[in-house]
């Protein structure tokens, strides 16, 4: 089973279960910049990284339930 197989429902479901998750990221970071965390620390490095990982996966899941 791909991508492709997903119903409208299911696709629906997993973005709205990803902007939960994308909200949590953006919360998470904007608190991490206003402690004024240095950049290379490991825990900010990985935050940022993990919040651009669900905002990518975000953008292809609603683009997909556009294109589909």
């Amino acid at each position: 089973m791909g991508s492709e197989h997903l119903t409208h429902e299911q696709r629906t479901a997993f973005v709205a279960q990803l902007r939960c998750h994308l909200d949590y990221f953006n919360r998470l970071n904007t608190r991490i910049v206003k402690k004024r965390w240095p950049l290379e620390d490991p825990l900010c490095a990985k935050a940022l990284e993990a919040r651009r990982a669900v905002q990518d996966l975000y953008d292809v899941a609603r683009l997909s339930a556009k294109q589909g």
